[in-house]
């Protein structure tokens, strides 16, 4: 299958990529099951980000209300 990858840096400075289908004489061939996993694998790696930045704001709220 042939597509195309944007690979960029997020604000934290974390790499960060997505991928569409393409057609184009550029694309890069890649199997649909390593496509797929690759879609699960950077699911859960939001998934656990999410979760992470949720603890941290936790953290947060606990040290500053021990300020206050």
């Amino acid at each position: 299958m042939g597509v195309h990858l944007d690979l960029s840096l997020d604000a934290d400075g974390h790499h960060t990529f997505q991928w569409r289908r393409s057609d184009e004489p550029g694309a890069l061939q890649v199997a649909p099951d390593t496509l797929q996993r690759w879609t699960a694998e950077h699911e859960q790696f939001r998934a656990a980000t999410a979760r992470w930045q949720q603890v941290m704001a936790e953290v947060d709220e606990h040290l500053l209300g021990d300020r206050r």
